[in-house]
């Protein structure tokens, strides 16, 4: 799949986690840690490495449609007034 600016991995469109972002799985098995790490194939254009924060360790890898945001590491911006 391909972004609007014919990228193969969209890396031009921010990602759907962040490293850090503590995530689950969404269905099947379960799963559920820290993001540690990306990859991409062709298969999977944005994929993440997750670290489980039950076993400590132990990574597993999934594509972004196969995990859900459970809490962000993003700093929410605020606009300052005068």
């Amino acid at each position: 799949m391909t972004c609007s600016n014919n990228c193969p991995s969209c890396s031009c469109q921010s990602p759907k986690f962040l490293l850090g972002d503590l995530v689950e799985k969404v269905s099947g098995s379960t799963w559920s840690g820290r993001v540690v790490g990306t990859y991409s194939t062709q298969l999977t254009p944005e994929g993440y490495c997750v670290e489980s924060d039950k076993h400590p360790g132990s990574v597993q890898i999934y594509p972004a449609t196969a995990l859900r945001l459970v809490q962000t590491v993003r700093i929410q911006s605020s606009k300052a007034t005068s």
